[in-house]
């Protein structure tokens, strides 16, 4: 070192090193403040970006076990649908079979209309052709009585009647009468 508190390599003709190795185009020496701080910028960030990279590892294993769960879920569902899927064919079956069988009994019920009609008058023909044909066959039942033909004679004229007081009698009971009067 010299008095004038220079190097000895620094003569006052010369460059300073830095002054040398720009010109090279090699960085000069790095003062400690300044790499400390750049030091400790890295440390930081390296920090933080480990941090971010941790949770973000964190959200990505949680919205992986989510879809699990969701897939589990879903295939509970999946298991859940199959169960009314099945409910809904035997139901479906169930009402096939009982429409098969409300035709086989209407088919019958006209029939019986049909065999019954005959003894409507004409005149009440078209009030029982407005109504459905339960109805019809309700009306018929509660007025079969007043619409039969007398069914005791040919050709729905009626027997002469009975002489009084033995309308009633059984055979035996006239049989004994019978005998009591000889």
């Amino acid at each position: 070192m010299t008095t004038d508190g220079k190097s000895e390599e620094q003569q006052p003709g010369q460059q300073p090193d830095a002054a040398k190795n720009t010109e090279n185009n090699q960085p000069g020496p790095i003062p400690y403040e300044r790499f400390k701080e750049v030091n400790d910028q890295y440390k930081a960030m390296k920090s933080q970006l480990d941090a971010l990279q941790q949770e973000k590892e964190k959200r990505d294993k949680d919205a992986k076990e989510a879809e699990e769960k969701r897939l589990e879920s879903q295939k509970e569902f999946e298991t859940l649908a199959n169960e009314r899927k099945t409910q809904l064919d035997k139901a479906n079956e169930t009402i096939t079979t009982y429409k098969a069988e409300l035709e086989a009994q209407t088919a019958v019920l006209s029939q019986l209309y049909e065999s019954r009609k005959s003894l409507v008058p004409e005149m009440y023909q078209p009030l029982l052709d407005e109504m459905n044909l339960i109805k019809r066959l309700e009306w018929i039942a509660a007025n079969e009585s007043k619409l039969k033909p007398a069914s005791n004679g040919t050709n729905g004229i009626p027997h002469t009647p009975n002489p009084k007081g033995t309308g009633d009698l059984t055979p035996d009971q006239r049989r004994a009468k019978a005998k009591s009067t000889w």
